[in-house]
């Protein structure tokens, strides 16, 4: 009797001192101040203090009884049916209590409750700390916004700062000087601009255009003949007619450097160019390699591929030669040797002016085109072959 006296003594010692340990989750209830906080309180005693205790309390219950009928009264037939109702309930009372705690931490989690284990916002910084796992027991005050720094004399005794009234005056220095006056509104950034528009150069090649425009409609048909087009399209770039695509400012230089040397535009007209499309580049940091009038002259020195069209012309007035001199000879009492004639008037290893002489030696010897429509064509061939070779001294009548 003595022995179940302190037992129960010490279950009820223990159960004071666990509820005693459990009052700051019922006051976190208190201190949130909202029915949300009072109903998480009491889930959170429910499911973390009345029902671990209770549980407890019954497992130490069960033992205790267990010990005092199946061992101490063990040869006793009362003890024995007792200890077997006691398993019998001790069992029902288990899965009671496990059900309830069950259905206590469904409903807190089902509507949204916290379980108190949630980490906690800084409310000053935003920053959400996802280590500290302390339940938020209260919620932080409001800094005071009449709250100022007090005055603190500095190392040398001088003076202090005055902090600002209110009034708008700038904070006095300690030696009597105002601080500068910051503009309320500065002025938005300037952004850099190009040193140098390109539309200045495309103004300049609009102007060359326009200088040379009789040169291209008159002067390059009567030198070139029937090869004009192809002359002005594959050696002045876009200078004679403008196109929307393709064209470099490399190969406009280039372009007017042929113009300078064949005495169209003046001597200084590529240089002018260079420097403009040179400034542009620079403005713009471009890493394009800066233009140069002996790199221009030396691409304009160097060969062009004829185009088909010209071959083709060239090889008409070839055949047109051919059989002007063969009607002549059926009816010259002394016929000439046409495979010599083609050999001299065709033979790239003479110069094309050498050439020219030996054709008009041939057409004044033997007339074999009396309206000279062979003469010109043969004369518009050479020139586009000096031409293409990126020669400049054309031939004239």
């Amino acid at each position: 009797m003595w022995v179940e006296i302190r037992y129960y003594g010490v279950m009820y010692y223990l159960f004071l001192a666990i509820v005693i340990e459990a009052l700051p989750q019922i006051g976190f209830a208190q201190t949130t101040g909202s029915l949300q906080g009072l109903i998480t309180g009491i889930g959170l005693f429910l499911d973390q203090v009345l029902i671990p205790v209770i549980l407890g309390i019954a497992f130490l219950s069960l033992v205790w009884n267990v010990f005092r009928f199946f061992i101490l009264g063990a040869d006793n037939e009362e003890s024995q049916q007792n200890a077997k109702n006691l398993a019998f309930y001790s069992v029902l009372a288990f899965v009671l209590m496990l059900s309830f705690w069950g259905i206590v931490a469904t409903l807190t989690s089902g509507i949204g409750l916290s379980n108190g284990n949630e980490p906690c916002e800084d409310r000053q910084s935003d920053y959400f700390n996802q280590t500290n796992l302390a339940p938020c027991r209260s919620i932080r005050p409001p800094a005071n916004p009449n709250y100022s720094e007090p005055n603190v004399p500095d190392s040398t005794g001088v003076g202090t700062l005055t902090s600002d009234t209110g009034s708008g005056a700038s904070p006095t220095l300690p030696h009597g000087d105002t601080a500068p006056t910051m503009p309320t509104n500065p002025p938005p950034p300037t952004t850099d601009t190009p040193l140098f528009d390109y539309s200045k150069i495309s103004a300049y090649v609009d102007g060359i255009r326009t200088t040379t425009k009789s040169y291209f409609d008159t002067t390059v048909p009567s030198l070139f003949g029937a090869n004009a087009d192809a002359v002005k399209t594959a050696l002045f770039a876009d200078l004679p007619t403008k196109m929307s695509s393709g064209i470099t400012d490399t190969d406009r230089a280039v372009a007017m450097y042929r113009l300078q040397q064949l005495g169209v535009v003046p001597l200084d007209t590529v240089p002018k160019f260079i420097a403009q499309v040179n400034s542009y580049n620079t403005s713009i940091g471009s890493p394009t390699q800066p233009l140069s009038t002996n790199a221009m002259q030396a691409k304009a020195a160097v060969p062009v591929a004829l185009p088909a069209a010209v071959s083709t012309n060239m090889h008409t007035t070839r055949q047109g030669i051919i059989d002007g001199m063969g009607i002549y000879n059926m009816s010259a009492p002394a016929p000439i040797d046409i495979s010599s004639a083609m050999t001299d008037m065709y033979n790239t290893s003479h110069t094309p002016a050498e050439r020219w002489e030996k054709f008009q030696a041939y057409y004044t010897y033997i007339n074999f085109d009396p309206n000279k429509t062979l003469y010109k064509k043969y004369l518009d061939d050479l020139n586009t072959e000096i031409i293409f070779n990126g020669g400049t001294t054309l031939i004239t009548e």
